[in-house]
Order: C-alpha cells, then structure tokens, then sequence
C-alpha cells in the first residue's frame, strides 16, 4: 500500500511532534499532534495539482503549520507525490512517496 508518512517537531519551549500520513490508494490524508489526530480528509478526486493543509499547533507557544500536497497532473494517485512543511512560514521539509 503506497502511503507517504513523515514527521517533524514544532516549537522552542514547548516541543510537539506533527506527524502527515496519506495513503495514495484510498486517499485520506490525516494530521496528527503529539499523536492526537488533528485533521482528517479524504479526497477521491480534485482538479487542483497542490492541496493545502493548515492546524494551528501550541497553547502558549502558537505556530502555524502549512503542508502542501502536490500530485502529478494525470493519475496523480499512481505516482510519488511531493510534500512541503513549513512552520511560521519558513520551510521546514521536502518530503515525497
């Protein structure tokens, strides 16, 4: 089963683990904080190449955490896709499968 997964650490003072997992076969992507599930979507089929995906991570030390998606143009689900972290705007991660 094709699935990207990766996970990186947010904050300073006050650390959390973000953990990606989507699976390219049947199309959930979910979110995790210090595993606690945090978002969860499924998409079966999107005319959009780079999909979005934003959670707000930390009590008192507040990040923004973006990942973007990207597929290819056809049959995007039988090839490696490419994703992009950032946190507080600034890259943290190129990850792709």
């Amino acid at each position: 089963m094709p699935v990207l997964e990766f996970q990186f650490e947010v904050g300073e003072e006050e650390r959390h683990e973000v953990n990606f997992r989507f699976n390219r076969t049947y199309g959930p992507v979910t979110i995790s904080v210090d595993d606690e599930q945090v978002l969860r979507k499924v998409t079966h089929f999107s005319l959009y190449k780079t999909q979005r995906y934003e959670v707000a991570v930390g009590e008192k030390e507040r990040h923004d955490v973006l990942i973007e998606k990207t597929r290819k143009r056809w049959l995007g689900g039988f090839f490696p896709q490419e994703c992009v972290a950032y946190v507080d705007h600034r890259e943290v991660g190129r990850y792709s499968g």
